[in-house]
C-alpha cells in the first residue's frame, strides 16, 4: 500500500465552507418551518431532517440537538432585525427621523417572506419564559434600548430614564405585532400604527423643540400627528 502523499489528511476530506454555510441555512430555514407549525416545544430533529431533505447525522455535525436548532433560528431572526434598524437611514441627522426610518426596516423585515409564516408563533412565545423567543426578546430589546442611548447622545440629548426606554420599546412592539399579525396590511393601517409610535417617541423622548417640530418630521412619513 502506498503511503499518503505528504501534507494530505487522511479520511473525508473536509466539506467547502461555502457548501457547509449554504447547508446550515438549509437547515435553519428549514427549522422556520417547522417552528411556525410547532413552536418551540414541538420542533424535533427528525421534523427538521424531513424537512430539510437530510439525514439525521447530517444535522448532528451542525447541532447538538433540538434546542440549539431552535436557538440559532431565533437568534438569526433577531440579528437581521438589528441589523436592519442599524442601517436604516444612517447618515440622518434628526433623531426622530433616525427612529421613524428604523420602524420601516422593522416592518420589511416582518413582511419577509421567510419570516411571516413565523411572527404569530414568535408572537405567542415572546412572554414565555421557558420559550427561547422570551430571551432573545430580551437581548434584542436591551441592544435597541442601548442603540437609542447612543442616538440620543450623539444628538447631545440628555440620556433618557431606563423606565421611559422600556416603556417605549414595549408599545412599539405591541404595535408593530398587531400590525404584522394582520391577515392584510393596508397602507392606513399601517400609517396609524406609524402615527402612534411616532407619538409614543415624542410624549416619552422629546423635548419642547420637538413638540413644535413635531409635524415638520411626521411630514416626512407622510403623516399628521393629531
Amino acid at each position: 500500500m502506498n503511503p499518503p502523499e505528504p501534507g494530505r489528511p487522511r479520511g473525508r476530506p473536509a466539506a467547502d465552507p461555502a457548501r457547509q454555510q449554504a447547508t446550515r441555512r438549509l437547515i435553519l430555514d428549514s427549522a422556520g418551518k417547522v417552528y411556525a407549525r410547532t413552536g418551540f416545544h414541538g420542533l424535533t430533529l427528525d421534523m427538521v431532517a424531513a424537512t430539510a431533505g437530510l439525514s439525521r447525522p447530517t444535522l448532528y455535525k451542525y447541532f447538538d440537538d433540538a434546542p440549539a436548532i431552535t436557538d440559532a433560528l431565533l437568534q438569526s431572526l433577531n440579528d437581521r432585525l438589528i441589523d436592519a434598524m442599524l442601517s436604516a437611514s444612517p447618515a440622518e441627522e434628526d433623531p426622530f427621523l433616525r427612529m421613524g426610518m428604523a420602524l420601516h426596516a422593522w416592518r420589511q423585515w416582518g413582511e419577509s417572506a421567510d419570516i411571516a409564516p413565523l411572527l404569530p408563533t414568535l408572537f405567542a412565545e415572546l412572554h414565555n419564559p421557558h420559550s427561547p423567543a422570551s430571551r432573545h426578546r430580551q437581548r434584542t430589546l436591551a441592544i435597541v434600548g442601548e442603540l437609542l442611548h447612543a442616538l440620543l447622545r450623539d444628538a447631545g440629548r440628555p440620556a433618557p430614564s431606563a423606565l421611559a426606554i422600556d416603556t417605549l420599546l414595549q408599545g412599539v412592539e405591541y404595535l408593530g405585532y398587531q400590525f404584522l399579525l394582520q391577515p392584510e396590511h393596508h397602507p392606513e393601517r399601517w400609517r396609524e400604527t406609524l402615527r402612534l409610535m411616532l407619538r409614543l417617541m415624542l410624549g416619552l423622548l422629546g423635548d419642547h423643540d420637538d413638540w413644535q417640530t413635531a409635524e415638520h418630521w411626521a411630514a416626512r412619513f407622510g403623516l399628521t400627528l393629531n
